[in-house]
């Protein structure tokens, strides 16, 4: 039997890269379980002492969106957050790319990673995340507060906000003219608005578009980045942002390279950065779905210097030294423009699927499997 048990969409190139991986070392699959199956009522299985459990992204899969949508219906209770009623998420549609009441799917999604903590930790099982986690890295204002009050080095927070004035409220109050909105629980950068202004003019860039509809204003993911100088447009933009609950940052600026600006995914593995590739755009926004381009470790380093990129490895496994209990995360970084001091973006709980990037001639999951059967590098509690 297979020491790995994996809660995930089987279909997911994650699911395929892990087992590939587990298969190469150890000559079989891992068992699992699919997200669908366990949202339906699939029971967990009984594990072993010592089985080594991996939490997968449920994303990419409107069946299970749904049916985490269901779950967090009656779990989310604050004012001018939007939720849709358990009754309406049962005959939801799927409308690619519309962002569905993200708060509330983050509530089902923590509601199953605390079941499964319940479930599996009395058991005696490894994690190679553990639960809770994974719950903060989902979550960008509390994972921001928990780096911060860690002492690594981060953006300057203007904290949880409420709509548009209150955001402008809050760039007042720390004298700041261009920050970072992003959805609490968002991915591959959902919703997210860069906002700047000067006294001639206000701007916000994002990768969302907005529809009017019988909803009122959705939210819908694009694979172009919208500029928007309108202010009636602006304010409608941050308050439908501000309704899935939303995290406004500092607008750091970007070092720049090949006449871009670039940030770095660095997947840290066993407390040690492997995998890091540079992603540079000509906009706000690195996410390689909207036009940035990639370049590796190897060339970084010959950009920055060593000195710089071992400071970027470094901040980034200060990041994951927040969270012990795992044994791996992607972690963004950045080089400011100003000073060149390392800072961290966001710690991503399913950010090491990184295609062909090698650390030492081991991709990502080939290091997670060898260190995980080390037992040493995986939690076995979450105390």
């Amino acid at each position: 039997m297979s020491p790995f048990f994996c809660l995930w969409n089987p279909e997911s190139p994650r699911a395929a890269a892990f087992s590939g991986a587990v298969r190469e070392q150890l000559g079989e699959l891992p068992e699992s379980l699919a997200w669908e199956d366990f949202l339906q009522g699939r029971a967990l299985p009984a594990l072993s002492p010592g089985r080594i459990t991996r939490i997968d992204s449920p994303g990419r899969n409107w069946a299970v969106e749904r049916l985490l949508l269901v779950r967090g219906a009656t779990r989310v209770n604050e004012p001018g957050v939007d939720v849709i009623s358990e009754k309406a998420c049962h005959v939801l549609e799927e409308d690619r790319g519309r962002v569905f009441a993200s708060r509330q799917h983050h509530a089902g999604f923590s509601d199953c990673l605390r079941e499964l903590c319940i479930h599996f930790e009395s058991q005696g099982v490894s994690w190679m995340q553990h639960p809770s986690d994974i719950e903060v890295m989902c979550d960008k204002a509390a994972c921001h507060t928990l780096l911060q009050s860690s002492g690594v080095r981060v953006p300057q927070s203007l904290g949880v906000v409420s709509c548009f004035d209150d955001l402008v409220a809050r760039m007042d109050a720390v004298g700041k003219n261009r920050v970072f909105l992003k959805l609490c629980h968002g991915s591959s950068a959902s919703g997210t608005v860069a906002l700047e202004r000067s006294a001639a003019r206000l701007q916000a860039f994002s990768t969302s578009r907005m529809k009017e509809g019988t909803d009122g204003v959705t939210l819908h993911n694009w694979r172009t980045v919208t500029r928007y100088a309108d202010l009636r447009e602006i304010r409608q933009l941050v308050d439908a942002v501000c309704r899935h609950r939303a995290h406004a940052e500092v607008w750091l600026p970007k070092a720049g390279w090949q006449g871009r600006r670039f940030d770095v995914r660095i997947v840290v593995i066993g407390g040690r950065a492997r995998q890091a590739v540079a992603r540079l755009a000509e906009g706000p926004f690195t996410n390689l779905q909207f036009g940035a381009r990639r370049a590796s470790a190897v060339e970084l380093r010959e950009h920055i210097g060593s000195e710089a990129f071992s400071a970027m490895c470094f901040e980034a496994e200060r990041a994951m030294a927040c969270f012990p209990h795992s044994l791996y995360g992607g972690v963004d970084v950045l080089l400011d423009a100003r000073r060149h001091q390392a800072h961290v973006l966001e710690v991503n709980a399913f950010g090491d699927l990184l295609p062909g990037v090698l650390h030492e001639g081991r991709d990502s999951y080939a290091w997670e499997v060898g260190l995980a059967m080390e037992r040493l590098q995986v939690s076995t509690t979450g105390t």
